[in-house]
C-alpha cells in the first residue's frame, strides 16, 4: 500500500484549500471553508487566480453563483490558461499520489503539455508528457481508422459480412457486417462480461485466444444486427483481428507501419504481449482506505483497448482526425459519419468516436478505463482545440477534467453559444415547477429492469433518489403525471400502475433504449419452492457451470472463481443480485414444471442460456 498525501500536506492555509476545493467542484467543502474556516472568497494567489475565476473557467456555474453570494469580486483575478490548467490538477501534486498527463493543442500547436502527479509510486517517478499510458478504449478510433484505410484502398468493404474474413463465427441467420461491428450495433455479446461470467477475473492475463474462443462459441446474439445500439468491445477485437487477416501482419506491426510511424508517434503502440517491455510507461492504481494500490492489468490483446501512447503523440493523432494528411480528408471525413438503426433511430457512435455538444459547442470524443487508467480526448472541431488527458488512478474523473481545460481555452466561445442558443429558444411562460401525481412514498421500492441493473427508488425529503448497480445515484426532478428526468442526462423514468392500483411498473428511457421494470414481489418463497431453483447450471456458450443452493433461506449462486453470489426473487421465476456480471436470472421450466435452466441478463450480454444438469 502507497499512503496518499494527507490534506495539511496539500493544503497549507484557508484560502489555498478554498482554491483547491474548487476546482474539484467540492461545493461542501467550499462552503464549510468560508462559513467556518474564514476562507477568503476575494483570495488572489500567485497566479492571479480567484476562486470565481477558477470556477467560471471550468464551466461550474452553480459554483460561480454561489460564490458570488458569498461576495466573490466577479472581475477580479486574472485568466491565466496556464495557470488554471495546472489547478485543475493541483489535488495531484502532494507526495504519493498518481496522477495524470495533459495536452492541449490547436492547429498542430501544442497549447499545454505537462504531467501531474506519479507514473510509479514505488520509485516515485513522476508523470511527464511523454510518459506512455495504456488508454484503453481509445484504441477504438485508431482500429476504426485502420478499417476506413483498408476499405478506401479497395482490401476490403465495409458492408462485408464478417464471415467472409472470420469464417469462424458462427452463421447467426442475419449478417453481420464491418460497419455493424464499427457502430456497436452487431448484437454481439460483449468479450469482457463473458469472460468474467466464464471463470476468468479482469486482472488475469487476457490473450486474443481466449476472445476468438469465446466468440467461436456465442449461440445467439443480443439482437438483430442493426436494430440496437449496444457498446461492444468484442467487435472491436474482431475488427483489428480482421485487419490481420486481410493484411497477412499482426495489428502491432500494421498499425506502427502505416499509421504511427507516418504521424511521428514514436511512443505508440498496440500492447498486444502483456509481457512487453515500454520504457517510460505508467502503472495504474486504485484508491484503498489505506492509500492506493496497484490496479493490475495484463492485457494481451488489441483493438478494443491496449493502446499505450502518450499525450503528445495522440496529439498528432488528433490533429490528423481534422486534416486527412493520412489517408486523406475524405476518410476523416467518414470518421464522423454515423449509421442509423433499421426502425431509422439514431445512433450517434461514429468510427471510435461519440459526437455531441458541450456547452453548444460541437465536439467529438471518446473516453477509455481499464483497471485504474483513464483516459479522455475531447475535440472541438469547429475551433481546431483538442485535449487529451491520461490518468493513472481509477477514480481520476478524466472527463470532468478535460471538459474544464476546454473551458480554459473556449471561455469566450463557450459562453457566445450558449448565449446563442438561449436567444434561439422560444419564450415560453415561467410555469410553477411541475408535481408528481402520486405522494414520493407511492414510488418507493426496487424495480427488476429487464436488459439492465435493478432500480432502487428511495426518498429523501422533497426528492426521489434512485440508485442502480454502475451508475451514478441521481436525484430525478419530477416532469409532472407519473414521470421524472435525470438531470444533465437524457434518462427518464415513467412510473405506472397495476390493476389494483399500485405503483407496480417502471419504464427506464436511456436515449438510447427503453427498459422495462416491475416492482420486486415481496411475497416470500417457501422452502420447499427454493429448493425446486437449487442444482448444476452449466452455459455451452461459456463451458462453465454455476452452482445453486439454499443458504438461510435464500437462494446462493456459486463459481468456483468467483465464490458466492447471493440471488433475490424479483417476481415470479425471476431473481436478480448485486453482482454487476450477475444481475438479471430468468429461470424457465419444462412441461411439467420442473425448472430446466435459466436465462442470465446483464449489461451487454442478454438472454444466455443455462441448462440444469
Amino acid at each position: 500500500m502507497h499512503s496518499p498525501p494527507t490534506p495539511e500536506a496539500a493544503t497549507p492555509n484557508a484560502n489555498d484549500a478554498l482554491l483547491l476545493a474548487v476546482s474539484r467542484d467540492d461545493r461542501r467543502e467550499t462552503q464549510r471553508l468560508l462559513t467556518d474556516a474564514g476562507a477568503d472568497v476575494n483570495y488572489i494567489d500567485e497566479d492571479g487566480l480567484t476562486a470565481h475565476r477558477i470556477a467560471t473557467a471550468f464551466g461550474l456555474s452553480a459554483l460561480a453563483e454561489s460564490l458570488v453570494e458569498h461576495g466573490a469580486d466577479a472581475g477580479a483575478g486574472r485568466h491565466d490558461r496556464e495557470a488554471l490548467v495546472d489547478r485543475a490538477f493541483s489535488h495531484l501534486t502532494g507526495p504519493g499520489s498518481p496522477g495524470a498527463a495533459v495536452s492541449v493543442s490547436r492547429g498542430g500547436d501544442l497549447l499545454y503539455a505537462k504531467g501531474h502527479g506519479l507514473a510509479h509510486l514505488e520509485y516515485d517517478i513522476p508523470i511527464t508528457s511523454t510518459t506512455v499510458f495504456h488508454v484503453a478504449s481509445l484504441s477504438k478510433q485508431v482500429t476504426a481508422f485502420s478499417v476506413a484505410l483498408l476499405a478506401s484502398e479497395g482490401q476490403l468493404s465495409l458492408d462485408d459480412n464478417i464471415r467472409a474474413h472470420l469464417p469462424e463465427v458462427r452463421d447467426f441467420g442475419a449478417t453481420i457486417t464491418l460497419r455493424h461491428l464499427v457502430h456497436h450495433t452487431s448484437g454481439l455479446r460483449d468479450q469482457w462480461e463473458l469472460l468474467v461470467l466464464s471463470g476468468k477475473r479482469i486482472d488475469d492475463v487476457i490473450t486474443t485466444a481466449d476472445i476468438m474462443t469465446l466468440v467461436r462459441h456465442q449461440r445467439e446474439l443480443n439482437f438483430a444486427p442493426g436494430s440496437e445500439y449496444l457498446y461492444c468491445n468484442t467487435g472491436y477485437t474482431l475488427l483489428a483481428q480482421i485487419v490481420e487477416r486481410v493484411t497477412g501482419e499482426s495489428f502491432y506491426d500494421w498499425t506502427r507501419e502505416r499509421l504511427f510511424v507516418p504521424l511521428g508517434m514514436t511512443r505508440t503502440h498496440f500492447q498486444d504481449d502483456h509481457e512487453r517491455i515500454v520504457p517510460n510507461r505508467a502503472y495504474s492504481y486504485k484508491r484503498t482506505e489505506d492509500g492506493y494500490a496497484n490496479s493490475v492489468l495484463s492485457f494481451a490483446n488489441a483493438g478494443a483497448t491496449s493502446l499505450f501512447t502518450t499525450v503528445e503523440d495522440f496529439a498528432k493523432w488528433t490533429r490528423n482526425l481534422d486534416t486527412g494528411e493520412l489517408g486523406g480528408r475524405q476518410l476523416v471525413a467518414l470518421m464522423n459519419e454515423t449509421r442509423p438503426l433499421t426502425d431509422g433511430g439514431d445512433n450517434p457512435y461514429a468510427f471510435g468516436l461519440a459526437l455531441g455538444e458541450y456547452r453548444s459547442l460541437r465536439v467529438v470524443e471518446h473516453g477509455g478505463s481499464d483497471a485504474g487508467f483513464r483516459s479522455q480526448v475531447i475535440r472541438f472541431p469547429d475551433h481546431d482545440l483538442a485535449v487529451n488527458v491520461f490518468g493513472n488512478m481509477a477514480d481520476l474523473g478524466a472527463g470532468d477534467l478535460a471538459r474544464r481545460v476546454a473551458g480554459v481555452y473556449l471561455a469566450d466561445e463557450m459562453t457566445a453559444a450558449e448565449s446563442a442558443a438561449a436567444a434561439d429558444r422560444p419564450d415560453a411562460e415561467v410555469a410553477a415547477d411541475p408535481q408528481p401525481d402520486a405522494p414520493l412514498d407511492e414510488y418507493v421500492g426496487e424495480y427488476a429492469v429487464k436488459d439492465g441493473p435493478a432500480v432502487h427508488v428511495t426518498r429523501d425529503g422533497d426528492r426521489l433518489v434512485c440508485e442502480a448497480d454502475g451508475y451514478p445515484t441521481s436525484r430525478p426532478t419530477a416532469d409532472g403525471g407519473n414521470a421524472f428526468s435525470v438531470d444533465g442526462t437524457d434518462t427518464r423514468l415513467a412510473f405506472r400502475r397495476d390493476a389494483a392500483g399500485a405503483m407496480a411498473f417502471v419504464t427506464v428511457d436511456t436515449g438510447e433504449a427503453k427498459l422495462a421494470g416491475a416492482r420486486l414481489d415481496s411475497t416470500p418463497v417457501t422452502a420447499e419452492q427454493m429448493a425446486g431453483y437449487t442444482g448444476a447450471y452449466y452455459s455451452p456458450e461459456l463451458d462453465t457451470t454455476y452452482h445453486l443452493s439454499q443458504e438461510e433461506g435464500g437462494l446462493v449462486a456459486a463459481h468456483r472463481r468467483h465464490g458466492r453470489i447471493p440471488l433475490a426473487r424479483t417476481c415470479g421465476d425471476a431473481f436478480r443480485s448485486d453482482n454487476h456480471h450477475f444481475p438479471v436470472v430468468a429461470f424457465f421450466r419444462d412441461g411439467e414444471g420442473a425448472v430446466n435452466g435459466f436465462r442470465l441478463t446483464g449489461g451487454r450480454v442478454r438472454r444466455l442460456l443455462f441448462e440444469r444438469r
